[in-house]
């Protein structure tokens, strides 16, 4: 998988002997108003209650990322915030294979699957004295990644209990957009009985993704929206 990484950063023309600094896509304003805005928004209060306080004590940083890894929110232990400052591990940084160089969260959201970085098996020389472990968080609705949750540090980020953490924090988060669609789509098919409209008339309520929620209509109507779902 690291192997994988590598290639395609040399692909997209990265030097393995250059530092770095993944480039600051967003700040202030416009940074906050993308984060209110971003599905990942009602979980991120439960990413920090997860991990906010176990990744803070044991001297590390999290981060959750958009699908495009960039940093929604990085928080943590304060003199970890600090030294991770300096290779712009930041809020409103893209950490994508494209401009980081392999890493967990890039790295996690190109190969759609939880990962562990450690040390030297950084792209990006600027990184190697850290570790990282990072999980994609996928969409209840579409299946697609929403975004990444990293914890960031050194020594026992390398170990596999802290890539057994993110992953449960996921978990909980996946289980909680889910709940969350399960009461959406209830509304709106509450919503959807309550229009007007000609009973014959074939219809389909969807969602965003594209899942039918409801039909209505002649029989031969609903076969032919089922058909489509």
């Amino acid at each position: 998988m690291v192997a994988e990484s590598w290639r395609r950063c040399a692909a997209a023309g990265l030097d393995t002997e250059q530092d770095r600094l993944p480039p600051v896509r967003m700040a202030g304003e416009s940074l906050d108003a993308y984060r209110r805005g971003h599905p990942l928004a009602p979980v991120l209060p439960l990413l920090a209650e997860l991990l906010g306080n176990p990744v803070a004590e044991a001297g590390h940083v999290f981060a959750v990322s958009d699908a495009q890894a960039m940093l929604l929110r990085v928080a943590g232990d304060p003199a970890t915030l600090r030294r991770v400052g300096r290779i712009n591990l930041v809020e409103g940084a893209v950490w994508s294979e494209a401009q980081a160089g392999t890493n967990a969260a890039g790295t996690a959201l190109a190969e759609g699957a939880g990962v562990q970085i450690i040390a030297a098996e950084h792209y990006n020389p600027l990184v190697r004295r850290f570790c990282c472990a990072a999980v994609p968080v996928f969409d209840p609705d579409s299946g697609r990644a929403l975004g990444a949750v990293d914890v960031t540090g050194v020594g026992r980020v390398g170990s596999p209990y802290a890539l057994g953490m993110v992953r449960a924090a996921v978990r909980v988060a996946e289980a909680e957009l889910a709940r969350a669609l399960v009461l959406a789509d209830e509304r709106a098919r509450r919503m959807y009985a309550r229009r007007p409209g000609s009973s014959r008339a074939s219809a389909a309520l969807v969602s965003a993704a594209g899942r039918v929620l409801a039909t209505s209509g002649d029989h031969a109507g609903r076969r032919a929206l089922a058909a489509l779902a």
